[in-house]
């Protein structure tokens, strides 16, 4: 079930912790990665992420880096630097998951992070990474007003901070359910980097994934129109994630449910990757709102 608060002056919504089953689980996977700096083991880097993991970031500097994760392992092994994690919002909605972090490092170069994850034939999986340096992370990037853990029985809050871009960012998203069927690819090349992906699994729990120009040509003759419902949207300064459910006419068999993380790059908002699941795994999230 989700609710809204008020909060600097706009409603947030909240999601109730009982539709998050799975947390200890969804946290534990998001440690090991955590844990594999201190470890130098890329053992740990391997469980928590699934081989074809991406990972977007923008350095202290705004520039955008972005690789294979599994590329990764072996500097971050090799690191003379711990690593602490703190989890500011969790939510689970069946099969899909996102985590915002507060990824802090011995030598201070700090980062907030949003982690997608798919649960795979029973198993979590981290599918994609997308942070930005704590300098560039508003509310989020500063120790002193970063949330721990939220307490165990307690409601895991969406928006702990303000999202001052969020009309920017909610219209970044609407163009790619508004531009379903409306014969305009131009509307997903505004919304997407270039470079951005997708991970999703269907009606089975089978995996697919791909970059997200595939899908232009055949959603901007999409066949009927579509809803975008917005069930969540936190900002962390350059760093933004919206739960979003993706509402058919004919209902949760043609429905998704969907992660999308987005960058500030250059002052423009951009999805850089969808984390998704068919609306029949997405549990609560899944279904329209009364």
């Amino acid at each position: 079930m989700t609710t809204t608060e008020q909060q600097g002056g706009s409603e947030v919504p909240r999601v109730d912790a009982r539709s998050a089953p799975d947390r200890d689980e969804i946290v534990r996977v998001v440690q090991q990665y955590v844990a594999g700096f201190g470890g130098h083991d890329t053992g740990l880097f391997r469980r928590a992420f699934h081989p074809t993991a991406r990972i977007f970031f923008t350095w202290p500097d705004g520039r955008l880096f972005e690789n294979l994760i599994a590329e990764e392992f072996e500097g971050w092994a090799a690191s003379d630097v711990t690593a602490s994690g703190r989890v500011l919002s969790l939510t689970q909605a069946g099969d899909v998951a996102t985590v915002l972090l507060a990824f802090d490092q011995t030598d201070s170069n700090n980062w907030v992070d949003a982690h997608s994850l798919l649960r795979l034939g029973g198993e979590w999986k981290i599918m994609n990474k997308t942070a930005t340096h704590a300098t560039r992370a508003g509310w989020a990037g500063v120790p002193a007003r970063r949330q721990g853990d939220e307490p165990q029985g307690a409601e895991p809050r969406f928006g702990l901070g303000a999202a001052p871009d969020r009309d920017a960012i909610a219209r970044v998203v609407h163009l790619y359910t508004d531009g379903m069927g409306a014969d305009d690819e131009a509307m997903f090349r505004e919304a997407f980097h270039p470079h951005a992906r997708i991970s999703y699994t269907n009606a089975e729990g089978e995996l697919h994934e791909g970059p997200m120009t595939e899908g232009y040509e055949p959603w901007a003759h999409w066949p009927t129109p579509i809803s975008g419902r917005i069930v969540a949207l936190t900002q962390a300064g350059d760093l933004a994630t919206v739960v979003l459910g993706f509402d058919a006419p004919g209902g949760p068999e043609d429905s998704w449910l969907d992660v999308h993380s987005l960058l500030r790059i250059d002052g423009i908002w951009q999805i850089v990757n969808k984390t998704a699941t068919h609306a029949t795994r997405g549990d609560w999230a899944g279904k329209r709102l009364a």
